[in-house]
């Protein structure tokens, strides 16, 4: 019987190369939905034990943290192209392992994991583990070490951030995957130097892998006279400060769900 394998779509096979091309730290920014889980498993899949020799994962909730670890392929195939042949990349069971699967608990087991000294797997965590972590307790040196963070706009924030300065400054390589280029309260989600690496929601939508019905809203925010830039109007840019200003509104998910965003900043408990 064959393993279940998933195909890479285009858009993900010029990404993920870009990503190999890139040889200091890298910032892909993808809409929600658009596969920012494959793509990190490929990348592990195919440079642990390459170009570097560990792997730590980090997702912002536990569920997503389930899917990096519980997956239902062990192959990942590119698609097929005239006169191209690309292997395909083996990504088995036991590629990834959940941190809090350990009898040690998700923090000793991260830090059990980053004293191994040639490990033949990656470790996905929350940011919640992370953010459990000391700037002591980590090595002193991490060159070798790469650390990927789903959803990473949350990178910038109190704690967490401590740790990624620290892991790039003892050597360690940074992998972010954010959905947005931008956070409410107005740190950067990109740090300096970082390769960025963008596929807007509009190409997505364009090329015909966002959901065919798109129902939305446009709501006039801010003050009268403020001034807005091209980058704020297209969304490139976050929006001025007054538009996060007793801004109260939800959005209505698939189901019926409500999702409230209350003064822009905290969406579903998450900063944005």
């Amino acid at each position: 019987m064959q393993p279940s394998r998933k195909e890479l779509r285009p858009y993900q096979v010029r990404l993920v190369t870009d990503v190999c091309r890139a040889s200091g730290d890298v910032l892909v920014e993808q809409p929600t939905g658009s596969g920012k889980t494959l793509a990190i498993v490929t990348l592990v899949a195919m440079h642990l034990g390459r170009r570097f020799t560990h792997a730590v994962i980090a997702a912002p909730q536990e569920q997503i943290e389930h899917g990096f670890v519980h997956r239902d392929y062990q192959t990942v195939a590119y698609p097929d192209c005239p006169g191209v042949a690309v292997p395909a990349v083996a990504v088995p069971k036991e590629l990834i392992w959940g941190a809090r699967q350990s009898e040690l608990g998700s923090v000793k087991r991260l830090l059990a994991y980053l004293r191994q000294p040639v490990p033949d797997h990656a470790l996905a965590c929350t940011h919640a583990a992370l953010n459990c972590l000391t700037t002591d307790a980590l090595p002193a040196d991490l060159s070798g070490k790469a650390l990927f963070i789903d959803e990473a706009h949350h990178a910038s924030a109190d704690g967490l951030s401590q740790i990624v300065s620290t892991w790039r400054e003892r050597g360690g390589q940074l992998f972010f995957f954010p959905g947005t280029p931008y956070r409410g309260d107005g740190r950067p989600v990109a740090l300096e130097g970082m390769r960025l690496l963008r596929r807007s929601l509009a190409e997505h939508v364009a090329e015909g892998f966002a959901p065919r019905h798109l129902d939305s809203e446009i709501v006039a925010l801010g003050r009268p006279g403020d001034a807005i830039t091209a980058g704020q109007f297209t969304g490139e840019d976050a929006p001025p400060p007054s538009s996060y200003t007793d801004v109260d509104y939800s959005t209505i998910l698939p189901g019926g769900a409500r999702s409230t965003i209350d003064k822009g900043i905290e969406v579903n408990g998450a900063t944005r």
